[in-house]
């Protein structure tokens, strides 16, 4: 039973406004019936308008505190509102006792302290609703900081997403399961279910649990319906939990994984690393490929970034060799080095390479303890180790890859068991399973936008999504009773 006066609680908004219309319009007839030449309400129309607000308003009261049930508003707020709904349900009540009996000076002053009285509980709900400052003149904004070292994490970063997403449903006005995001001592306390989040474990924290939920689920947060996080916001925010939840800590003193970078980047530019300087890499690519007879070209026509393929050097490429790259380091994004003499030492100098986002090592001489130079390169997508010394255990340290996507291991000495271990830990299942729910909704409205004809015919291929047409035939064509036989299959 409390479940359903919670139910009908939620009818309040709707109802609400009824009242607040009816007995605003009634005020301001009333007023303009004292101009000159402005005719004044008849006295059945006065009824007609007093029985309405009156009716609604004690509707709106009644719903209004079944709502109350619901829980999360801030409680000072709460019976404030209540009760002034309630008297602006008498007081329109008592206005058209007073009307009927015709008593002019007590209506006049019924009827201005119903809009008083009015005026308030709407107030005082859109403060429920929407914050206590909701009707204040906006604050001219602060100019966003953008320096780095002045940005603190929590603070700059982190709170303004949970403002955005979560105060309207868990901030001081309204905090359900009494949980509040609005400030850190409140995210700090967490609500009856305990902490929100789990420092240094996302994947244990209940607020993550639930923002990963299926979007139909009822735990899901932010509700259907609520602006919901983007994958970037989501990804920064488990982030801030996985590197402990700081308080104070600056964006500068922070290691960015190359997800988070590429998050922040658009806001804090500096962030990104100085694109290298096209025509002055263009004098460096064309000496050294003179020098070594290595092709080294750049990706595209005006692009940046260059590729260096050492392989057609074969043995005569060697650790010396590699090292003398170093004036072009930055601007590779594509590095080949597969079958030549390079071995674990020549790998310190593709660790400068900090942009590289392909490298081929196969059939060379590397091995594990190689592959710790390796460590640097953040934003490597492909590598290939194809017929080299790799096992399990230099295998494990590219978990710090983050963006790795694209690994060739065959005929080395990795076993099947360290591949699926290093994949789980690559793949994030939870992003993955969100990405799936938002594909699944989206391929359920196209279904819904789809439209498809059958005449009835035998053998007929099904009919392709029509598409949209210009007008519609007023004459639909209609099949026959019984569609015909099939002809027999030779």
């Amino acid at each position: 039973m409390d479940s359903l006066f919670i139910f009908l609680g939620r009818l309040h908004p709707l109802i609400v406004h009824l009242p607040i219309g009816v007995l605003i319009l009634l005020a301001l007839l009333e007023v303009a019936g004292c101009l000159p030449r402005v005719p004044k309400l008849s006295d059945g129309v006065r009824t007609l308008i007093l029985l309405v607000g009156a009716c609604s308003a004690a509707f709106a009261a009644l719903f209004g505190w079944w709502l109350a049930r619901d829980g999360g508003y801030d409680p000072t707020l709460l019976f404030r509102h209540r009760y002034l709904g309630v008297a602006t349900a008498v007081l329109a009540c008592v206005l058209l006792g007073v009307h009927l009996l015709h008593w002019r000076r007590t209506y006049a002053v019924t009827g201005v302290l119903t809009v008083v009285a009015l005026s308030l509980a709407g107030h005082l709900g859109g403060s429920l609703t929407h914050g206590e400052d909701y009707l204040a003149l906006p604050q001219p904004k602060k100019a966003p900081v953008t320096d780095p070292t002045k940005v603190v994490v929590f603070a700059d970063i982190v709170h303004p997403i949970l403002e955005s997403r979560c105060v309207s449903c868990h901030g001081p006005t309204k905090s359900n399961g009494d949980l509040r995001y609005d400030s850190w001592e409140a995210l700090l306390k967490g609500g009856k279910s305990g902490p929100t989040f789990v420092a240094g474990d996302s994947a244990a924290s209940r607020m993550i649990q639930r923002a990963h939920l299926p979007l139909d689920s009822k735990e899901h947060m932010p509700p259907k319906g609520k602006p919901q996080l983007t994958d970037n916001e989501l990804s920064i925010v488990e982030w801030w939990i996985d590197v402990g939840a700081p308080k104070d800590r600056k964006l500068a003193e922070a290691d960015l994984p190359p997800k988070i970078l590429e998050a922040l980047a658009p806001r804090y530019p500096t962030l990104r690393p100085p694109v290298p300087d096209r025509p002055t890499s263009l004098v460096a690519a064309n000496a050294l490929e003179k020098k070594l007879n290595v092709p080294i070209r750049p990706l595209a026509m005006d692009s940046p970034w260059f590729s260096a393929n050492a392989r057609l050097a074969g043995s005569q490429f060697g650790d010396a060799q590699l090292a003398t790259l170093a004036p072009v380091a930055l601007a590779l994004q594509s590095l080949d080095l597969g079958e030549t003499a390079v071995t674990d030492a020549g790998l310190q100098a593709v660790a400068a390479m900090k942009n590289l986002k392909r490298l081929s090592l196969d059939r060379t001489a590397i091995t594990d303890e190689g592959l710790g130079h390796l460590l640097q390169l953040k934003g490597l997508e492909y590598l290939n180790l194809h017929t080299t010394a790799i096992t399990d255990k230099g295998l494990t340290s590219l978990k710090a890859l983050s963006k790795l996507r694209s690994l060739y291991l065959w005929q080395t000495k990795v076993t099947p068991a360290a591949v699926e271990a290093l994949g789980s830990q690559m793949v994030d299942v939870r992003r993955v399973r969100r990405i799936e729910d938002q594909i699944a909704q989206l391929q359920n409205e196209m279904r819904r936008q789809q439209f498809n004809a059958n005449l009835g015919t035998a053998n007929a291929p099904p009919a392709e999504p029509a598409k949209p047409a210009a007008s519609v035939p007023s004459t639909p064509t209609t099949p026959p009773a019984k569609p015909p036989d099939a002809p027999p299959v030779p």
